[in-house]
């Protein structure tokens, strides 16, 4: 018989058990919608993995606004179909807070 496969198979191990750390991140993403309804953002998705919620917002002139005064930045542009897009980000938020922006023309 040949030698042992070094690379083995190992269970995902952390801290916490896994089904705790999603259960607080859905809390935590929770909190986070409610925020930001509060605030007058329009919620398209949020979800979980791994423990670090994420949530997509609509564009909006508020939005743009935050990037104006520096409380959001846009960390990617690109060019899809012939448009210009663009997608941002807040700071300082208990979750992954971002948005996608498309010209119109």
């Amino acid at each position: 018989m040949g030698a042992s496969n070094p690379i083995q198979t190992r269970a995902l191990r952390s801290a916490k058990p896994m089904n705790e750390v999603v259960k607080e991140a859905m809390l935590q993403a929770l909190e986070e919608v409610c925020r930001l309804a509060n605030e007058g953002h329009t919620i398209i998705s949020a979800d979980v993995a791994f423990g670090r919620p994420r949530i997509q917002l609509a564009a909006s002139p508020l939005l743009a606004h935050l990037v104006e005064t520096g409380k959001a930045a846009y960390y990617t542009y690109a060019i899809r179909e012939g448009k210009r897009t663009r997608q941002g980000q807040l700071h300082n938020r208990s979750c992954t807070v971002v948005w996608a922006e498309e010209d119109a023309a």
